[in-house]
């Protein structure tokens, strides 16, 4: 009924017979194929995981090591006393400079750190570290246990005599000792105090002097008050070195920013008129709608960079006619406007550009511009922010539910400086979470 040849059940087991070991014979090569894959695959995937374990078990190692160096000056008074104790020794008199007493600060850092690293212990840096490679969320658990770290600094440890109106305005900001550089730039710029905070290590503490003999621009400026964080733990203590900074301005009244961003023309004389006058405020539409008043708002510096990173900002003091012709030439673009759009965005930099007085920005949430701010109508900076992710964002949505105000200030403005940007993809969700709670 197939139409299939006739053929005898012999016949058919010898065509059978025939064909079957040719298949088998595919059939084998093909499953040996599959199994030499599988275990190859295998053994790649454990070779990996055992690597990932151990970076991880490494980097645990590495925060217990510095971590151990908080336990013997937990308390950071007491390493403010030993020092005043060592000004009042006979080795040092009226003739010490400050570049001897930086040295004398530095060396306690250092001496303690050297102390503490005796008492490490090897067993409960390895349990530690064993509790680590079994925790699927290892990474926060770092970031939470470097949130709890107690955290060692010295104030002043470059201190200018001049003193300064209280209704002047003082640059805060902090960084690391690899932005001096950019720093240098900063204050070419600057005309005013400035106190910033910087995260060092033992070493980069006991060679401070050395490396700000190589940029007199920095420690020679009048006004400079420097501080120094220990450095201890895995993540960067942004928020921490921005209270050190902050806490320890002389002022009342505060520019908060970051380290690499370059000022516009007359930025400190600009912002000292407007914190010590009052000015029309205008609303979206133009109608003058309130008067500038610190103890009810923020001033808004607007944040503006190249559209192209492949170049060298000099430090010249850009006036917005420079700034609004490469706006105009598309140099210049809002900061993070393809990055992080929202940060920035109700700056709206549009109005910037045709107005010619303040007028009211909005809070949203991710907004995070760069204020000049009455220091006693502001909150300290969340702390537990770690890192550089909604660091800033915490701070700004704390001022908004303050009730204050945000007013764009029309003639200044900052260009940021291009860096490398660090990898903060690893610990974007620790942060969020906190962001969130």
């Amino acid at each position: 009924h197939l139409g299939l040849p006739t053929m005898n059940v012999r016949a058919w087991i010898l065509a059978i017979l025939r064909i079957l070991p040719r298949s088998l014979w595919i059939g084998l090569v093909i499953l040996m194929i599959l199994a030499v894959s599988y275990f190859v695959s295998e053994k790649i995937y454990s070779e990996t995981k055992q690597h990932d374990n151990y970076k991880m078990i490494t980097l645990r190692r590495s925060v217990l090591l510095r971590e151990s160096t908080n336990t013997l000056l937990t308390d950071t008074k007491k390493l403010d006393t030993t020092t005043k104790s060592l000004t009042m020794d006979s080795h040092i008199n009226q003739e010490t400079t400050p570049a001897d007493l930086a040295s004398i600060r530095c060396k306690l850092l250092e001496e303690a750190t050297a102390t503490l690293m005796l008492g490490i212990s090897e067993a409960k840096a390895q349990e530690e570290s064993q509790k680590l490679a079994a925790n699927s969320n290892g990474i926060c658990s770092l970031y939470y246990k470097d949130v709890k770290l107690n955290r060692t600094f010295v104030t002043n440890i470059w201190k200018d005599t001049n003193t300064y109106d209280k209704d002047d305005v003082t640059l805060v900001v902090q960084g690391s000792m690899d932005r001096l550089s950019v720093l240098q730039k900063v204050l070419a710029l600057w005309d005013g105090p400035v106190s910033i905070a910087l995260q060092v290590t033992g070493l980069q503490c006991s060679q401070l002097w050395n490396t700000l003999s190589n940029y007199p621009d920095i420690y020679l400026k009048p006004g400079l008050d420097i501080h120094l964080l220990l450095k201890t733990g895995m993540f960067y203590p942004v928020n921490i070195l921005r209270n050190i900074a902050l806490n320890n301005t002389e002022t009342d009244y505060v520019f908060l920013t970051d380290i690499d961003f370059i000022p516009s023309a007359d930025l400190h004389s600009i912002l000292r008129k407007y914190v010590n006058s009052e000015t029309n405020v205008s609303s979206p539409k133009g109608a003058v709608v309130a008067q500038t008043d610190l103890n009810e708002q923020v001033f808004v510096v607007p944040a503006l960079e190249y559209f192209h990173k492949n170049f060298s900002v000099d430090p010249i003091r850009k006036s917005k006619e420079h700034a609004l012709s490469d706006i105009k030439n598309g140099k210049l673009i809002p900061f993070k406007y393809k990055t992080n759009p929202v940060g920035h965005h109700n700056t709206y930099i549009r109005r910037w550009i045709q107005r010619d007085g303040p007028y009211f920005g909005r809070w949203q949430s991710g907004y995070e511009p760069y204020i000049v701010a009455r220091k006693s109508s502001i909150p300290p900076y969340r702390e537990n922010f770690l890192g550089r992710n909604l660091d800033k964002c915490s701070h700004i949505t704390e001022i908004h539910g303050m009730g204050l105000k945000f007013v764009v200030l029309p003639d200044v403005f900052l260009i940021h400086y291009p860096h490398k940007i660090h990898d903060k993809e690893k610990y974007k969700r620790c942060s969020h979470i906190l962001y969130t709670n």
